[in-house]
């Protein structure tokens, strides 16, 4: 697949992708990427990588509409929602630099 949204860190050592409708994060010096997300019935779009590289928002429509969430930095890893029942168009995530 090609790439659609990229975010790079605060420190360029990792970066979040958003591809197929996946989130990954890819770390630039061992060029390893993960996938963050792996939803096979929701699209995530918009990821933004946290100042400290530990934390990413993203967008997602698994509840139908799309909501704003944050989730660690690593697979498999629990996401909280920020929004719920949204009915508006998000552009992208940004971080505040604090």
């Amino acid at each position: 697949g090609y790439l659609q949204e990229i975010a790079l860190g605060a420190d360029g050592a990792r970066c979040v992708v958003q591809s197929r409708g996946d989130v990954y994060l890819l770390d630039t010096e061992k060029e390893r990427a993960v996938n963050l997300t792996r939803t096979p019935g929701s699209r995530e779009l918009m990821p933004a990588l946290a100042p400290k590289s530990d934390t990413i928002a993203f967008f997602s429509d698994q509840t139908g509409e799309y909501e704003l969430y944050v989730a660690p930095a690593k697979q498999g890893a629990a996401w909280t929602p920020i929004t719920k029942g949204s009915e508006t168009y998000y552009y992208r995530c940004l971080w505040s630099p604090d």
